[in-house]
């Protein structure tokens, strides 16, 4: 019954979590005591809430930045800074 739980795995990966959780929703109809299945299964339903909760954050602090940029632009120049790292911003130039 291994077979079961490697295919749905994959499907994870690309983040088809709703599939994902078809496929060990029915290994677990056709042997209810499949103990990894339910795990998986669990797994990838914690997995895909914490990348939503997570998209929602990472759009609530773009906002943050934006509202900042606009409040002024010294602070931003020192964010964008911070931030290197973690992604490119694209430069914003203000005409008055």
């Amino acid at each position: 019954m291994s077979e079961a739980v490697f295919g749905p795995v994959g499907v994870q990966v690309l983040a088809e979590y709703n599939k994902s959780v078809v496929c060990f929703e029915n290994a677990l109809r056709i042997e209810s005591d499949f103990e990894a299945a339910s795990k998986c299964r669990h797994a990838v339903l914690c997995h895909a809430k914490l990348e939503s909760v997570l998209e929602s954050q990472h759009r609530r602090v773009l906002i943050l930045v934006l509202i900042v940029f606009e409040f002024d632009s010294d602070i931003f120049t020192g964010i964008r800074g911070l931030m290197r790292g973690m992604a490119t911003l694209p430069k914003v130039t203000r005409s008055y």
